[in-house]
């Protein structure tokens, strides 16, 4: 063993737990539950986002399957078009239409993705193989002629006890429909995403099914790869409007564009409970300097190098981070189901359907840990094993020497927190980049190393003035207490602000979900006005893909005590290459019965009367998005091609964080020739029993 690693291995790693006091190996304890804790969060949120997210992301690739190309509209593509997207596309190129949407498991709930496509003609573009060698004849035959077969993927199979010849039970749109299962996908290609949750069906049967006859979502198309510049280029020049030209990876570039905030967000939160085990590493190897003052002296004299009692301590802080990380390791496998069912929960609620994947271990993944770990424990000892470093010998001999160092500093490290907290102050109000608050994430690294160096002299403060106090309650002992603390004030800050870390962490979170939830209600109570809220149930959250037809529209209306029906309708779009939701809803019964609140504070009234053709009203956070406020105009995708839309106002909303942008139901009619709505707000008569008018509509 050469020197460094003995001297490491005698000076600071044995005392960690062999020879040490029950206080010290407690000490060691804390530091590496807290490495391990925060390494384990760490790693629970990038496997959630992993899985979550990363699932969907893939999925999109995986049913592109090999096209290099898309063709896509805001709502849909009329199938009559396809001899010219042929015509328009050339001979070399082949085209395979597609239906995408999502349907229910009516037994449990589960929200499933459904494909349609063109069986015969999409075998260039997508391995469907089943698990079974081929379909007989007959279930051929079925799966496309009739309108009720469906293939299934592995894991819906298995958790339902699906086969060849079985039944399910699916809510699609505002129906409930019995299909016959013909095959079972082989867990590969289109088969293996969204972790096997993916129910196949020809592209006819989609079509009824959902209500979309004569209706394409996209048409995917097979160019060949050395003129795919080319391609893109002419189709754009060349489509009818409305109908835009982009490459599948495109799509998973806006998901990820959608969720990116949303990830580092996540990401940063969990390594903020990292600093907890930084500062608990600090106080470690501090004490460690502390209480071997004389040893280092005397290594020092016998001609020690400052080099080698750096690697001493630096060797100190590397095992306790390497076996937190650890530790955190398994903490992070523990912890990793409950952040997935969170993560995807929100991804679900707020962005978009997705099933998430099973979470993956992966060598690079426990490799990226450790590294997190000696990382951290390395920074945090930086400080304690340079001070080590200086120890002279005549110094060792006096004790209290580096203290009273200490506390002469107290006011140099006051001055240097107060530039750290200005330059945060600073930093949180600087705009974001490329749509994340970076600044903002450093803002919150410079107000927590603003507040520790800070933290001594507030001690020494408060030390003061507690003296008094609690000699007068405790008598001698208080007061030696007292200035026990006050005497360290730069290694008892340390502990101080790891449990201050923590608890704002936590308080700041509280405070924030609080203050959120009450805006939200106060907001619903004051803008959801409607007596009745209609959805279809296969409708998951975040999603509008599930529609309501004309006919049931009717229905509502002509319900006895229902006086007025406001039905939205909702659309993806894309704005400045981003999703966002356009939507339409009735105006005049919005300014009757609604009562939209505007930022600038005027009523609904003044906003949204007189004449609506080509006007929009947009979300607060569609305004902060692109910097759009009232009286501006808007361009917007419409089947007729870019449109020019004037804001007449922005509106408060949370129901998404993408943006939205609200038509009259009129105008959106008129434009997308589209009569069906996503979700209805029913309002009754005075005096009208809403339960019975419920049942009635339950009824009918």
């Amino acid at each position: 063993m050469s020197l460094p690693l003995r001297l490491t291995y005698s000076l600071a790693i044995r005392p960690l737990w062999g020879m040490a006091r029950t206080g010290d190996r407690l000490r060691t304890v804390l530091s590496l539950l807290a490495v391990g804790l925060g390494v384990g969060v760490v790693l629970a949120i990038q496997l959630a986002n992993r899985a979550a997210i990363g699932s969907f992301e893939e999925s999109l690739r995986e049913i592109a399957g090999r096209a290099n190309l898309s063709i896509l509209g805001t709502n849909g593509i009329d199938e009559l078009l396809l001899p010219r997207l042929l015509e328009i596309a050339g001979p070399d190129a082949q085209l395979s239409p597609v239906i995408e949407s999502s349907a229910v498991v009516a037994s449990s709930r589960e929200t499933v993705s459904v494909l349609g496509i063109d069986i015969l003609a999409d075998r260039p573009f997508r391995n469907t193989r089943l698990q079974q060698s081929r379909l007989s004849p007959r279930d051929f035959l079925l799966l496309l002629a009739d309108p009720h077969s469906l293939v299934v993927g592995q894991s819906l199979a298995q958790r339902y006890s699906l086969h060849p010849g079985s039944e399910i039970d699916l809510l699609v749109s505002d129906h409930r429909t019995t299909f016959t299962v013909r095959g079972v996908l082989a867990p590969e290609g289109p088969g293996k995403v969204l972790a096997g949750n993916l129910v196949l069906m020809d592209i006819a049967a989609a079509q009824l099914a959902f209500g979309r006859l004569g209706k394409l979502d996209r048409v995917d198309l097979l160019v060949p790869q050395e003129r795919l510049a080319a391609y893109q280029s002419r189709l754009a020049r060349e489509l009818p409007a409305g109908l835009r030209v982009e490459p599948p990876e495109a799509r998973a570039e806006q998901t990820e564009k959608m969720l990116r905030a949303f990830r580092w967000n996540l990401a940063a939160l969990s390594y903020v409970s990292l600093i907890v085990g930084v500062f608990l590493i600090y106080n470690t190897v501090a004490v460690s300097v502390v209480r071997r003052r004389r040893e280092i002296g005397a290594l020092r004299a016998l001609g020690a190098t400052r080099g080698q009692v750096l690697a001493v301590f630096l060797g100190e802080a590397l095992t306790l981070g390497v076996l937190g990380a650890t530790l955190g390791i398994g903490m992070g496998h523990l912890l990793g189901r409950g952040a997935l069912l969170l993560v995807s929960g929100t991804v679900n609620t707020l962005y978009l359907p997705a099933t998430p994947g099973a979470l993956q271990w992966t060598a690079g993944l426990m490799l990226e840990a450790l590294l997190i770990g000696a990382v951290a424990a390395l920074f945090s000892a930086l400080p304690p094993a340079l001070e080590a470093t200086g120890v002279l010998p005549a110094e060792a001999l006096q004790p209290g020497a580096h203290e009273h160092q200490r506390r002469v500093a107290v006011f140099r490290y006051g001055i240097a927190a107060a530039l750290l907290l200005g330059l945060a102050a600073g930093a949180a109000s600087l705009p974001p980049v490329n749509g994340l608050p970076l600044f903002g994430y450093g803002s919150v690294a410079l107000v927590i190393a603003g507040f520790s160096l800070l933290m001594p002299l507030l001690l020494t403060v408060v030390m003061r003035l507690l003296d008094p106090l609690l000699r007068r309650g405790l008598g001698v002992e208080g007061s030696l207490a007292a200035r026990n603390l006050a005497a360290s004030p730069a290694r008892i800050s340390i502990l101080t602000m790891a449990l201050a870390t923590a608890v704002a962490m936590m308080s700041s979170v509280a405070i924030m979900v609080g203050s959120f939830r009450q805006t939200v209600q106060v907001w619903a109570a004051q803008t959801l006005r409607a007596d009745l809220f209609l959805r279809p149930a296969a409708q998951p959250p975040g999603s509008y893909e599930a529609t309501i037809p004309p006919e049931a529209l009717q229905i509502v209306r002509e319900t006895p005590g229902v006086e007025a029906v406001d039905a939205f309708r909702g659309v993806q779009t894309l704005y400045r290459g981003n999703r966002v939701v356009l939507g339409s809803g009735d105006w005049a019964t919005l300014v009757r019965y609604g009562n939209l609140l505007f930022v600038d504070g005027r009523e609904p009234a003044e906003v949204m009367s007189g004449d609506t053709a080509r006007s929009v009203v947009i979300s607060e956070p569609f305004a902060n998005h692109y910097g759009i406020r009232a009286d501006q105009a808007i361009e917007l995708d419409t089947p007729s091609g870019k449109t020019r839309f004037q804001v007449r106002g922005v509106y408060y909303d949370y129901t998404n964080d993408r943006g939205t942008v609200v038509l009259d139901r009129a105008v959106y009619r008129e434009l997308f020739h589209d009569d069906t709505a996503s979700n209805l707000a029913v309002y009754l008569r005075r005096n009208t029993d809403s339960e019975q008018v419920s049942a009635q509509l339950s009824e009918r």
